[in-house]
């Protein structure tokens, strides 16, 4: 169930052509990765997804 919640938001469809990754929501993706798994805890895995979405799109 999460790992098709993740590709569905990971992946951007194009017409008649393969599929790319969004690089700045997997960007995100691997450091709130991270705390989830080390820390166990699933708030502190959204909320450091959020912030660190939030870091990128202010740089871009």
């Amino acid at each position: 169930m999460m790992t098709s919640l993740l590709l569905s938001e990971l992946l951007v469809l194009h017409q008649g052509s393969l599929p790319s990754l969004d690089w700045m929501r997997t960007l995100a993706m691997i450091p709130s990765f991270l705390v989830g798994y080390f820390r166990k805890s699933l708030m502190l895995s959204v909320l450091t997804g959020v912030i660190v979405m939030a870091c990128l799109r202010l740089m871009s």
